[in-house]
């Protein structure tokens, strides 16, 4: 049966000019012969680990509105993941761009403000995510072999550095959280070698860690060959230590393989809960609330003392 709540609560939404409540998803009703919604249409917002999100609130709804269609080709996927036409839980989902010809509800499926009601739970959320990343999105990426001492790290880079003005909220953790993850991995689980992946080097602890690395005993080996190959490096990993952002929590949802995951201070995203979580934080007062990507908060992220 069709839960016509959200799409009636849409419409209304869309035909009063709610500003407030349209422009965070910015909802469009393409109106085909003024027929019901059949099909939902996620516009482009942000990237790999939003658009995670964008796409699991809109099958979500769509499951629960008897939606059977959404076009996801605007999606902001990274060049080398080409998502492809599919069917998942018995919703197609049309990765071409090609018009549609019936009434379709677009927006970004991200903020749902004023639609929480309609949103995924927590846990849901996981598994749904997890469902489609082995059946959709990551299908054909494929898996390395299992490498149960090896631990992957992710050093989140790009636009958080590189941006004028970067999100204050993604503060990224210095080069002592790192070494405080690894030496703890190698006592708890073991770890004789090391896998970190990166986006670019504009991130200092990228150089910081290899020079730190070269003096250890470990094997170890740094890589950024592209979106590819770190998702698949992180997926088939079973001890993972990441910092802040969404790209690599999206891709721990989407794991079979992961048993640890260190994380830097509390997570702003879902991270599964069937592995042992090892949250490290500084000292109070000790390190930056707010990033701004200045010169002397750089400098800090390979100065702070270990935590």
């Amino acid at each position: 049966m069709r839960n016509t709540g959200f799409l009636g609560a849409c419409a209304q939404f869309v035909a009063s000019g709610a500003r407030n409540q349209v422009a965070n998803d910015r909802w469009q009703i393409t109106n085909c012969g003024a027929s019901p919604i059949t099909a939902f249409s996620i516009k482009k917002g942000g990237r790999f680990g939003n658009a995670v999100i964008q796409l699991v609130n809109a099958v979500h709804i769509a499951k629960r509105c008897g939606i059977k269609r959404i076009h996801v080709g605007n999606l902001d996927m990274p060049p080398d993941l080409v998502l492809k036409d599919g069917t998942f839980d018995g919703i197609e989902l049309i990765a071409s761009r090609s018009a549609s010809r019936e009434t379709t509800l677009s927006g970004t499926f991200f903020h749902l403000a004023g639609f929480e009601d309609f949103a995924p739970t927590a846990a849901e959320r996981i598994t749904l995510t997890k469902s489609l990343g082995s059946n959709y999105v990551l299908k054909d990426i494929g898996r390395e072999g299992p490498r149960p001492r090896k631990m992957v790290i992710h050093i989140k880079a790009g636009d958080i550095f590189t941006d004028a003005v970067p999100h204050p909220g993604y503060t990224q953790p210095p080069l002592s959280y790192y070494q405080v993850a690894i030496r703890d991995a190698v006592q708890r689980y073991g770890v004789n070698a090391v896998h970190v992946v990166f986006e670019d080097r504009s991130n200092p602890c990228v150089s910081a860690l290899e020079e730190w690395l070269a003096t250890t005993k470990l094997n170890w080996k740094c890589t950024s060959l592209g979106f590819v190959s770190d998702a698949r490096t992180i997926i088939s990993a079973s001890i993972v230590c990441i910092g802040a952002g969404s790209f690599a929590p999206a891709l721990l949802l989407m794991s079979n393989r992961v048993k640890a995951v260190y994380r830097f201070r509390a997570s702003q995203r879902p991270l599964p809960l069937d592995a042992d979580l090892h949250q490290i934080v500084e000292r109070p007062g000790t390190y930056i609330k707010d990033w701004h990507g200045t010169p002397e908060q750089r400098q800090l992220m390979v100065q702070l003392p270990t935590f």
